[in-house]
């Protein structure tokens, strides 16, 4: 069995391996897998995948390789500091746990600024998902579903409420968050990324307090209104914990810098993934600015 080398391991990774128990493959992708532990999920990719709270990243040679000879259900164990799966080995001995960086002050001015220079760079590009509503979502415009997929075209209201009571101190109750976990196809649905976006972005702008208030609706619901993968990225984002594509480039934004060159790697997470998480990145900064989108006007 070869071992390869592991380069990087989050926080989540590392406390969950360092219990020794044993798991099971629950999915398999070209470049990457997921175990399923009594403590958590794992998340088994190449180095370019960037950090991230439940990453264990190893550097390979060819696109594939990290997951090479791994199956679904297949039988992980850990022993020492070196992972079996299937017919793989990682070996993670002497690394240092990768947490996200602390935020720095917030600064509304700075902020405005980054949102303003968000909103160019996302008309350069074409995004898909709930990215549609980011350039709206900048400027505190009128949300509509009418711009989005038919599947995901019943988030714009939610969206919208979630972002108004987020602009108003999130002091009335949360709004229905059952509108939006869940929705939506692939492995991590629109919504929950919405949300996750939304939970890391209110933690990093200071505002902790709405987000505990959030997350104590949207992660119980989440362990069964989604899927296990989703809910375990759910769950580390009410934490402030998200991949450092996602953190480098919403710090960019807050300190009111062009994020245009950070936009690409977040947009190349999964068919929507990455513009979905933007968009609930966005709607936290422009709630704290306190340009709330409106609903749409009923008829």
């Amino acid at each position: 069995m070869r071992t390869r080398p592991a380069t990087t391991i989050g926080a989540a990774a590392a406390r969950i391996l360092e219990q020794r128990g044993r798991g099971r493959v629950i999915a398999v992708f070209a470049r990457s897998f997921y175990l399923e532990f009594a403590a958590g999920l794992v998340c088994v990719g190449p180095t370019d995948f960037g950090p991230g709270p439940m990453h264990l990243l190893v550097d390979v040679d060819e696109p594939g390789e990290a997951a090479e000879g791994v199956a679904l259900g297949d039988p992980a164990a850990v022993g020492g500091d070196r992972l079996r799966v299937g017919g793989a080995g990682f070996d993670f001995a002497g690394l240092a746990p990768w947490r996200a960086p602390r935020p720095g002050p917030p600064s509304r001015r700075a902020l405005a600024r980054g949102l303003e220079l968000l909103a160019v760079a996302v008309e350069r590009r074409s995004p898909v998902g709930l990215g549609v509503l980011v350039g709206g979502l900048c400027r505190g415009e009128t949300l509509s579903g009418g711009s989005l997929d038919p599947l995901l075209a019943p988030a714009a209201d939610p969206i919208a409420a979630f972002t108004a009571w987020a602009g108003a101190g999130g002091r009335d109750p949360v709004p229905d968050a059952s509108r939006l976990v869940g929705l939506g196809p692939g492995l991590t649905p629109s919504g929950d990324d919405f949300l996750a976006g939304f939970l890391v972005a209110l933690r990093r702008l200071g505002r902790g307090g709405i987000a505990d208030a959030a997350a104590r609706i949207v992660v119980p619901l989440a362990a069964t209104a989604t899927n296990s993968i989703a809910a375990a990225h759910l769950a580390h984002a009410a934490e402030g914990e998200t991949a450092a594509r996602f953190v480098d480039l919403f710090d960019r934004i807050a300190a009111g810098d062009d994020a245009a060159a950070f936009l690409d790697r977040v947009a190349a997470v999964g068919h929507t993934s990455g513009w979905d998480g933007l968009a609930g990145m966005v709607a936290a900064g422009v709630a704290v600015l306190g340009r709330s989108a409106p609903p749409r006007p009923t008829t």
